[in-house]
């Protein structure tokens, strides 16, 4: 199942995982302006003609001012992590390019080293004429448009994504910005603004007896999907929040790991012996009877290391079950 993250410990399992090799993250631009009368709804977008060269950007909906300090903090916190970007991508749509370029930033990635994608990550849904263009095709009539154009564009994204990036390098993960329509209509759910979902390749093919042709309303693409064309697993969607916070994780980790070194393994910290940043039970046990010089039992200093903490309110009438408990670090 996909995974929604909460605590360090299931934040340092995602970030072990897609710092493995092989992934994508699949991303929605950044916050924009919502709250104000855009001029992309009543320029560009009535003309679908929003990425035009020959029309100017600031016709678009743009970043706001939170979104550019968001995707910025994306950044730093996927740095942080230790999370390797080789490849830098976006949609053509500038909210899409900008809240690449704030994340790359912090890669020392430039709008050079950023790869437009216009066929698997435009924004189709919303501006259908303008992918229609691109791909070089005219509807039957105005209501096939949005039929058409989202039929090209998920086999398009499906196949985009299954890419075997992971023989690009040995750990890097392949970063692209993309728009809200465009992911769920290739995933099948909704996603918010600077949301992120992690991909990754499996070994599972779809069931083709010949490759895909996608048939529209008054014209066929041959061989849009081949034979063998992998399956995609959905690993994990984090939030800017979320990705933060792993960034933090990671850090805490590693200055947690410098401090038993120093201290030669004799605080409590040592007890944390896979590194996820909770205490076990059976963790703790074992700590101290290998520590500790002390006439009390193990299992009266955990039931009293318990105590110590301050439990939410929604919690309070609950029991709380000593052997299956934990000490969570953060």
């Amino acid at each position: 199942g996909t995974l929604q993250a909460a605590s360090c410990k299931e934040l340092l399992q995602i970030r072990d995982e897609i710092t493995s090799g092989g992934y994508t993250a699949l991303c929605r631009h950044d916050l924009t302006n919502w709250n104000v009368e855009q001029p992309e709804n009543e320029g560009c977008d009535k003309n679908q003609v929003c990425t035009d060269p020959a029309y100017s950007i600031l016709l678009q909906r743009r970043l706001s001012p939170a979104g550019l300090r968001r995707s910025s903090v994306q950044g730093q916190s996927l740095r942080d992590a230790g999370v390797k970007i080789d490849s830098l991508q976006s949609s053509s749509w500038e909210r899409s390019k900008k809240s690449a370029l704030q994340v790359g930033h912090w890669y020392d990635m430039t709008v050079s080293d950023l790869k437009e994608q216009p066929f698997p990550l435009d924004n189709a849904v919303h501006n259908a004429m303008d992918y229609e263009r691109k791909a070089g095709y005219e509807p039957a009539t105005p209501a096939d448009r949005y039929t058409d154009v989202k039929a090209l564009m998920r086999v398009r994204t499906r196949k985009w994504l299954q890419e075997n990036w992971e023989g690009q390098t040995a750990e890097g993960v392949r970063y692209a910005y993309s728009h809200g329509g465009t992911m769920q209509n290739a995933l099948g759910h909704k996603f918010d603004e600077g949301d992120c979902a992690w991909l990754k390749p499996t070994e599972n093919t779809y069931d083709l007896a010949e490759a895909v042709t996608v048939t529209l309303s008054n014209r066929e693409f041959p061989d849009e999907m081949e034979m063998g064309t992998k399956k995609v697993d959905l690993f994990a969607v984090l939030s800017p929040e979320q990705t933060q916070k792993m960034g933090q994780c990671t850090k805490l980790r590693a200055d947690m790991e410098k401090d038993l070194i120093s201290s030669e393994g004799v605080t409590i910290l040592a007890a944390d012996t896979n590194k996820d940043l909770e205490i076990t039970s059976e963790e703790f046990t074992s700590f101290c009877q290998n520590s500790l010089d002390t006439s009390r039992t193990c299992t009266d200093l955990w039931k009293a290391v318990l105590s110590l903490q301050a439990n939410p309110y929604w919690k309070k009438e609950k029991s709380t079950d000593c052997d299956s408990a934990l000490i969570p670090l953060l």
